[in-house]
């Protein structure tokens, strides 16, 4: 939903009446059973194809799933993923990258 808002919110963006308005940015919370979904995947090469950008997704990688068990590992495969769609992927783990994230600048935010 959140890439598909993006790219209709481009579109709006592109017409006279609607050039001053300011931009939003769609921010998705997901769990990673929930990219099983092959639709996911087909968003993923839509936005690609339609330069997607102020899209955000969060994805919490727990390795929960009522479908069946997630297979230790997945993450790397998630990540390599959205990186060949051209996502710019941040892992934050528990840790310095974390506590780091959440002191910047509208870190409390998060």
């Amino acid at each position: 939903m959140t890439a598909f808002a993006s790219m209709v919110q481009d579109y709006i963006a592109a017409r006279p009446w609607a050039q001053k308005r300011p931009l939003g940015r769609m921010i998705a919370l997901v769990g990673d059973a929930e990219l099983d979904e092959g639709n996911v995947y087909e968003c993923l090469q839509e936005g690609w194809k339609h330069d997607l950008r102020n899209t955000w997704w969060v994805i919490d990688y727990n390795r929960q799933s009522l479908d069946g068990v997630v297979r230790e590992g997945l993450w790397q495969r998630i990540e390599a993923i959205f990186k060949a769609f051209g996502w710019d992927v941040v892992i934050i783990k528990y840790g310095a990258l974390q506590n780091a994230a959440f002191a910047e600048p509208g870190g409390a935010r998060l």
